[in-house]
């Protein structure tokens, strides 16, 4: 069975279709806070600290960090955050940006295996993604392109074609490992049939395995 392994300097997370879920902290993000977005455009990243050791001290694995402030220089931001949030903690980090300039800064101050979140299907994307996700040894995730993400199939068509995409490009030298993240069930308890249903069918279409018909866009033996 395959497992992603993601890692710090000196630790590492597994994810995997067998292991436990992984906690991801998703509190260093400025998007609807105005004091953070300041702070860290200015070079402040108190904020930042304290936001990182109180999620790892309440239990999160992993922690996401995003730098997305408009008009600001978000390369030197998402490196200066992500070079202090390994200074104070030892867990993996999700670097989280759209910006492909960004994600190469990111990536290139990174220690260790870093998890991209998250690459959607244009295939503009997948040209400019892959090939920093594959040179700096980083994980990734797909996301669909919509802001929301009520209708699963969606991210299960991103798999797909990333799938294709890597599949086709990839060398057996240096793969590139995607993973899937819980993205409503903490919003949605509905949600949590439809994650599972997600993960199995990427599971079945990665084995070969996948059936369809007209009326269904999953896997039939996930439902």
């Amino acid at each position: 069975m395959t497992i992603t392994t993601l890692s710090s300097a000196t630790r590492e997370v597994k994810i995997g279709f067998n292991q436990p879920f992984v906690i991801i902290g998703e509190r260093i993000n400025p998007t609807g806070r105005k004091i953070l977005a300041e702070e860290m455009k200015l070079g402040d990243y108190s904020r930042v600290e304290a936001d990182a050791l109180a999620q790892v001290l309440a239990g999160a694995q992993m922690l996401d960090v995003n730098a997305g402030i408009p008009l600001a220089d978000e390369p030197r931001i998402l490196a200066e955050a992500i070079q202090l949030v390994q200074s104070i903690t030892d867990v993996p980090i999700s670097i989280d940006s759209s910006i492909i300039e960004a994600l190469e800064a990111g990536l290139s101050v990174y220690q260790g295996k870093a998890l991209v979140n998250s690459v959607t299907g244009e295939d503009e994307v997948l040209e400019r993604v892959l090939p920093l996700v594959k040179k700096y040894g980083a994980a990734v995730y797909p996301s669909d392109d919509k802001i929301n993400f009520e209708i699963t199939y969606n991210k299960y068509d991103v798999f797909k074609k990333l799938f294709k995409y890597i599949s086709g490009a990839n060398s057996s030298s240096k793969k590139i490992e995607m993973t899937l993240p819980v993205t409503q069930i903490k919003k949605d308890n509905s949600k949590k049939t439809d994650y599972f249903i997600n993960c199995r069918s990427c599971k079945q279409y990665i084995r070969g395995d996948f059936r369809s018909n007209s009326d269904n866009r999953y896997c039939q033996d996930c439902l």
